[in-house]
């Protein structure tokens, strides 16, 4: 039986300092500047109090996570070494379907729809498009 490691504080705390600069990051320009009509509003303690929140919460993650209890839960993360499952070279997917049906309810479904339903699946596929980054 192994013995148990010691945890390690300085892990901890400069895995704490890179989250709480990443989180300043992140949170500076977005929560830290307040807009007001044509002007802006710095709320510097709205930042650090975020900041503070996730460096606690990441020093505490980090101490966890170095305890047996915490191991093991890091242990259902790691893989499992088994590979990957290859499927058969006759192997049809029902899936190659997806696309024609698409397609034809793509051409259909405009004939059919009013205009309120139009605008709703055109703003729906703007959405969408602007989370694909498009």
């Amino acid at each position: 039986m192994s013995a148990a490691k010691p945890i390690d504080i300085k892990k901890s705390v400069v895995d704490t300092i890179l989250a709480g600069l990443i989180s300043l990051i992140v949170f500076g320009p977005i929560v830290g500047v307040v807009l007001d009509g044509y002007s802006f509003n710095l709320e510097p303690a709205r930042v650090a109090t975020l900041v503070a929140i996730v460096m606690a919460g990441r020093f505490a993650l980090s101490l966890f996570l170095q305890t047996p209890k915490g191991l093991k839960i890091l242990q259902g993360f790691e893989s499992s070494g088994s590979g990957v499952h290859v499927l058969p070279p006759d192997y049809k997917s029902r899936l190659r379907w997806i696309i024609p049906v698409l397609i034809v309810i793509a051409i259909v479904f405009p004939i059919f729809a009013n205009k309120y339903l139009l605008t709703v699946v055109i703003l729906g596929l703007i959405y969408v498009l602007l989370g694909l980054g498009l």
